[in-house]
């Protein structure tokens, strides 16, 4: 989805490698999306989940400001976090912002 998501080509192979070399690293890193309604499911981010295995996952919610091009864009509602949270509780690595 992340080709469709941000409209633009993406090597998803050198992605996975980057994360690998991260994940093997001693740098202090961690891993993010920010969601977007009707762009982001759970099992989109499940399989994110797979990639970036037992490292530190950062979802954050989608925040409208003036620079955002596209205004048809939506964040998800409090309750909709606390949902998708609840989806993802047997992934102790995940982090919710803005919950």
């Amino acid at each position: 989805s992340y080709e469709k998501i941000t409209n633009s080509k993406m090597n998803t192979k050198a992605i996975k490698e980057s994360i690998d070399i991260l994940s093997n690293s001693k740098i202090d890193h961690e891993f993010r999306t920010t969601i977007m309604k009707g762009c982001h499911k759970i099992t989109n981010l499940k399989k994110i989940l797979e990639l970036v295995k037992k490292n530190k996952y950062y979802i954050q919610n989608f925040k409208m400001s003036d620079d955002v091009i596209d205004k048809t864009l939506n964040s998800f509602t409090t309750e909709e976090l606390k949902m998708l949270k609840e989806e993802l509780i047997d992934h102790n690595n995940v982090i919710l912002r803005d919950l």
